[in-house]
């Protein structure tokens, strides 16, 4: 008898990669040229990337950008990406801290020209400072009393004041007990 032979199998090709349609819509298309050399259809949106980050240097919103550069936001945000290769947050946060520095700079020369209300924000928000509320009843002369402060009764006090701090006295201590 003669030796049996194997029956081999035909191999197998390698299977090909699916390519996922998000990398082949990466690719630009080529440009779409007449025959005398001219490009077909809508020429770009110029930028001027000057004006775009001036008005992200004075914290102006997308909407705004798109406005003062006439296009859309979408346009805005797709062309931001092409040139910083970077989203424009991203972009926007690092363009508009300039801005954050000439805010503060302008904050500090209003406050040491005398401008109070500066002063006073300024005040609370670096230096912890706040607004202090009033406590205690109003005295006759608009100054406010002291609640902690113990009233004595004194000889030239009106009848109703002496009576008012009596009693006051009197609801301290049952509140101590």
């Amino acid at each position: 008898m003669a030796p049996k032979k194997s029956a081999k199998k035909p191999a197998k090709k390698p299977a090909k990669k699916a390519v996922s349609k998000k990398k082949a819509s990466k690719k630009k298309a080529p440009v779409k040229r007449t025959k005398k050399g001219k490009r077909i259809g809508r020429p770009p949106i110029k930028i001027d990337w000057k004006v775009f980050e001036s008005l992200c240097g004075i914290f102006c919103t997308l909407t705004e950008i798109a406005h003062v550069l006439k296009c859309s936001e979408d346009t805005v945000e797709r062309r931001v990406k092409r040139k910083y290769k970077e989203n424009f947050a991203e972009v926007f946060k690092r363009l508009s801290s300039s801005g954050n520095s000439s805010l503060r700079r302008e904050q500090m020369k209003q406050a040491l020209r005398g401008n109070i209300a500066m002063l006073i924000w300024l005040g609370k928000q670096h230096l912890g400072q706040a607004d202090k509320q009033a406590r205690g009843a109003m005295g006759k002369d608009g100054e406010l009393k002291d609640p902690e402060k113990k009233e004595k009764i004194t000889p030239d006090m009106s009848d109703k004041d002496a009576e008012y701090i009596y009693i006051k006295t009197i609801r301290d201590r049952k509140k101590r007990k």
